[in-house]
Formats: structure tokens, sequence, C-alpha cells
């Protein structure tokens, strides 16, 4: 990837190529990109903060708002890249898509987020997402620190404004080299670096200046330009001891994340495009402050006053004397207010409303990202449409930051397997936490991936019942749908708290079960007696109510009587 030189500011940036690691003479350096590199970010670093509204003319404020729209700004793009988080941001994951195997992808993503936690990662990507944003980039760093028994393998934030590094022109996303220099006070220099008094005089200064260097040969820290010392006495300076076994080649410890990337190795700051329209804005602010003032404070004038007349000195808005009448004249003198501003509706909404809002439009952030929309359907849907401009540069951001994300995972066990190498005397320390081999560094360069929170405020009652009915029609798992309502953290506790809830669940249905089908037979026998005794009953009555009917005359017998009685003439 050839640069076009710039012959006016002498940027040359310099071209490497991979296979040939190159160690740098200071005479060989970018020394002229990396003056106005650094220019711009003490620019920018400015704007964010507000030092350039401070401005004076003739002991006034030419900005006497002060609005700084470049922070308010900074924040929500960085929230794009950090999205909606509670306790943790980001997650990782080993993919299997590519050959992984299950077991190892599974200890990796356990090894990989421990890391992440013990290191505080989150809350490092909290600034890092501001220098990102700041800065074009945001730079990282991946450190051995014997002095700890355990986990050793430490991760820190760096100061864009502290690095000069060396890219691979056809690979900006491999650097071939990088200094980087800070000062830290001077206490902390001898602690942290074990360097001996000699080089600190008493006039010297409470700061010391570290510079780090590293390049795919060597390394080298020096503190005021003496090296450092680890703790076993072993110098801060030599070949590079990290080799990745894999690939074959010599890695450093830092990584580099751009906010926007075209063409050119740093990413573009969201600071430039902010400049001109927060001057123009406190422009605006300044003269409508004015218009107001003059508005609100008609200066009164005089003509004609009487000599020795007094009393047009005030403290805001003195008289305006246009001279003393003519004694004798009889000419009465006169007074009156001069008109103020003629401020109307239209320029106050073109300064307070218009302005900005064309200001976040040409930052990719919308009113609607400021809780401001005048649309007239308000669903959770619209605005997430609405917020498309900002959610297009926010997946930028977090490619990018991803990308620089799995480079630390894969430093990571790079430098676990590079100390093991060594040796057994790894310094104070015992232990470096995990396992490292080649089949790890391999599953992390085929198959790592960072897991972000929602970008945007998600609707949730829409987001639940997504869940269910994918649920309910076997289209996600229970494990996936929890991860999307609740997160990943304590995922196997929670699915093994549903497991026994179920259980639990179909123990008591069958429990239930059991003493519904107790109940049955009992009240089936109830019923059975009930019916026995009924049916007896019945006929008991039956038989009482048949001995008690009267019995019909026997005429077969009184006939017969009767007819005996006939022939026998009666008798």
């Amino acid at each position: 990837m050839a640069h076009a030189i710039d012959y006016n500011t002498q940027v040359v940036p310099l071209e490497l190529f991979a296979d040939h690691p190159l160690r740098l003479a200071p005479e060989e350096h970018p020394n002229g990109y990396w003056s106005e590199t650094h220019g711009n970010y003490n620019s920018w670093w400015a704007h964010y903060k507000g030092y350039s509204l401070n401005r004076k003319a003739n002991g006034l404020d030419i900005y006497p708002v002060k609005l700084n729209i470049v922070r308010p700004a900074v924040i929500n793009h960085a929230a794009l890249l950090l999205g909606q988080f509670t306790d943790r941001i980001v997650r990782f994951g080993i993919s299997n898509a590519y050959g992984v195997d299950k077991a190892l992808g599974e200890e990796i993503t356990r090894d990989l987020n421990m890391a992440w936690h013990l290191n505080s990662g989150d809350v490092l990507l909290l600034e890092q997402a501001m220098f990102q944003q700041i800065f074009g980039g945001m730079y990282w760093n991946v450190a051995w620190t014997p002095t700890r028994k355990r986990w050793p393998i430490r991760y820190f934030s760096v100061d864009p404004r502290a690095c000069f590094p060396v890219w691979d022109g056809n690979d900006y996303n491999r650097l071939v080299a990088i200094d980087v220099i800070h000062q830290v006070p001077r206490p902390t220099a001898i602690a942290r670096y074990r360097v001996t008094p000699s080089p600190f005089k008493d006039a010297e200064r409470e700061f010391c200046t570290i510079k780090e260097h590293w390049d795919e040969n060597e390394y080298e820290i020096t503190v005021d330009g003496e090296i450092g010392s680890w703790p076993d006495g072993a110098k801060m300076g030599g070949p590079n001891p990290f080799l990745d076994p894999v690939l074959g080649v010599k890695v450093i410890p830092y990584v580099y994340a751009p906010r926007l990337r075209v063409g050119e190795f740093e990413g573009e700051s969201l600071v430039p495009g902010l400049v001109g329209g927060m001057k123009e804005l406190n422009n605006n602010l300044a003269h409508l402050n004015e218009g107001l003032a003059d508005a609100m404070h008609q200066q009164p004038w005089v003509k004609g006053r009487p000599k020795g007349a007094a009393g047009f000195d005030q403290a805001r808005n003195a008289w305006i004397d246009l001279g003393m009448g003519q004694p004798g004249s009889g000419i009465e003198p006169e007074i009156g207010r001069l008109e103020g501003a003629d401020l109307s509706e239209a320029m106050i909404a073109l300064v307070a409303d218009k302005l900005p809002e064309l200001i976040r439009e040409h930052t990719n952030m919308p009113n609607v990202g400021y809780g401001r929309t005048d649309a007239s359907v308000r669903s959770a849907l619209t605005l997430h449409y609405m917020m498309w401009p900002a959610t297009n540069v926010g997946a930028h951001y977090r490619l990018n930051a991803s990308l620089a994300l799995k480079q630390i995972g894969y430093l990571t066990y790079v430098i676990a397997m590079s100390k093991r190498k060594l040796g057994e005397n790894l310094n104070a320390v015992e232990s470096i936490g995990f396992n490292a081999s080649d089949k790890h560094i391999e599953a992390i360069l085929v198959g790592h991936k960072t897991h972000w929170p929602p970008m945007l405020p998600q609707d949730r009652s829409e987001l639940v019942n997504e869940m269910v009915q994918r649920i309910s029609s076997q289209l996600i798992s229970r494990e996936t749908a929890i991860r999307r309502l609740d997160g990943a953290d304590e995922l196997a506790e929670e699915l093994e708290r549903i497991e026994d809830d179920i259980q639990a669940e179909q123990e008591r249905q069958m429990e239930m079960a059991e003493q519904q089908n107790e109940m049955t037979d009992e009240q089936a026998d109830k019923d059975m007696d009930r019916n026995m005794q009924q049916a007896g009953h019945k006929n008991k009555l039956d038989m009482q109510r048949d001995k008690a009917k009267p019995k019909p005359s026997d005429r077969t017998n009184n006939a017969q009587a009767k007819g005996g009685r006939s022939k026998n003439n009666g008798k």
C-alpha cells in the first residue's frame, strides 16, 4: 500500500515488508510524521478539554459561553463502542466453525475471560473508548510482570500521545517497532525499574522519562537513559523474547485499534469534524448574548442637559451625553433610549436549534441520539432506524476494536508460551494461571470472537416475546435465549437452576398426580359405598312401601264361596 508524499508537511510514511523485520536506527524513524501526528494529538486534546475556548481579546472572553460540543460527542460515540452494558462490557469466545475442538474452545474461552477480568479489562476499555474517538485510535500493552506470583500477564491502556509506532506498509495491523515514552514520579521509577540513584542528581526534576523500545529483534526499557532491571537483576533489554511457535515470528506486545481507518495507519479522529462547528456555534452564541444584553438594557441618552446635572454614571448602560444646553435658550433637555437589537425567533432558532442539529448530523449522531426527535411515531423500531447513521460508524468502531482484542488474547498466549520455554526460573512467578500450547494459539487465530452488548437500548418486552416464540417453535436454545436476555454471567449456574426448577416442578406435578389419584380412588370408594347404601336404603323403602299397601279382595274366593252356597241352597 503506497502512500502519497505530502511535500507541504514533509510527511513520509515508512513502508516495510512483513518478511524483513528491521531494527531501525533513530535517524531512520519517521520523525516528521511523528511530529505532525503528535501535534494533532495535542490540538485534539485541547479541543476535547475545552482549552481552545479560553481565548481572550482585549481582556474579554472571545467565547463567553464556552459551550464544548466536542466532549459530549466523544462520550456519545464512545458509547456506540461500549453499548448498553450493565456490569460487564465484552466477553470472549472461541468458535468451532473452523475445526476447533469444543473442549479446547471452552477452556480458552474461560481463560481469556478470566485474564480480562483479572486485569479489569472493562474498566480499561472505558478509557480506551474515549481515546479512540479523541486520538483516532487506542493502544494496548500486554506486559510481563514477573513480580507477581500468579497471573503475571497484565493488560494496560496506553496514552496515544506516548506512542511512536512504525508499521508494516502492507499490513497495518502489524507493528514493526514502537517507542513508548512517558514520565513517572522518581520514586516510582526507582521501585519499578530498579535503577540506581546515580543518574538522579539532587537538582533532578521530580519526574523521570521512561522509554520503552520494542521491535521484532530486540527490546530495551530505560529510565533517563539507564537500562532498568528485572527482579532477578537481569537487564530490561536484549533479544525480543516473544516468539510465536505457530507462525514462527517474533511479536511486539503492543496493539493498535483505529477508530476509522482509510489509507493511513492512524485512524481518523472525531474531533476535527467538530472544531469548526464548535467555533461557529460559540461565536454565534456570543453575538446572541450581546444582542440579548442590548435588547434588555437599552442605553439611555440625554441632550441639552443643564450645567451641573449629575447621576448619569451607572454600573451598566451609562448615559450617552450629547452635550449641554445653551443657558437662556429656553430649550428643554431631551432624554431617551437607543433601540435594542431586533432578535427574531428565527435568528434564535438558527443558533440554538438548527446549527447544533447540523453539527450532530455532520458527526453521524442524529438528534435522536441526544434524546431529541420530532417523529410522529416514537416506537423503538422507528427510533432505531433513525439512529442508523450512528450505528453504521459504531460497527466500524467495534470491528476494529474486536481485532485488537483478538490480538491481545493472541499475545497473552504467545507470552505465556515464550516465558515457559525460558526455563523454570521465572523470577517471582509461580504460576502463569492457565495452560498454553500451539493448539491454544491456533484456536485463537482461527476462532476468536468478541461478544458486545446491544449498541442501542432494546425494547425489553419485544425481545422477551421473540425469545418465548422462538423457544416454543424450537428455533433457539434456552441457553442462547438466556444469553440474549440476561447475558452470559453465571450462565451455567442459571441453566442448572432452571433444570432444578423444572425437575422440582415435575416432582411436584407427579406428587400432585399421585395425590389426585389417591383422592380419586378414595372418592370412588366413597361413591361406591354411598351408592350401595343408597341402593340398600331404596330396597328397604320399597319393601316398606310394599307392606304398607292395602291388599285387594280375593274375588275368586268370594265367588267360589257364593257359588258353593247357592248350590247348597244358601247353606
